[in-house]
């Protein structure tokens, strides 16, 4: 890592083993991580600790990533950079989640050369 900033990220999905994928990548650039299994567990998160990005999937039971989302951008008035991952590829979802506050959109599979170039945009390692 280039910088002695030690970045911290959440990761949110509820399958096992894209959370440990990309728990794996994050640790293997520096950068620390949680996870979350849901967004009510992310939710929990998110009132304890401060993140420098969030990875959301949209798609999850209890509360899904968008209304995460809303939740953040709306009561919790919190600015932090949100890349949504989806395996739903659907005209104007970009755009939907954009207007929501979402600050990126990756759709699975995500590609590990994708993934960096997203995170580069909000984390400098």
């Amino acid at each position: 890592m280039s910088s002695n900033r030690q970045y911290r990220v959440l990761v949110t999905d509820d399958e096992p083993l894209l959370v440990d994928l990309t728990r794996f990548w994050f640790e293997h650039h520096g950068i620390g991580v949680d996870c979350a299994a849901n967004g009510l567990e992310a939710q929990a998160l998110l009132r304890e600790q401060r993140y420098d990005l969030l990875m959301l999937d949209l798609m999850m039971p209890g509360l899904n990533g968008k209304e995460l989302l809303q939740w953040l951008r709306g009561e919790q008035q919190d600015q932090v950079p949100v890349i949504i991952t989806t395996g739903l590829n659907k005209p104007g979802l970009a755009d939907e989640l954009s207007e929501l506050g979402a600050n990126r959109l990756l759709i699975k599979p995500v590609h590990l050369d994708a993934l960096e170039a997203a995170v580069q945009e909000f984390i400098h390692f």
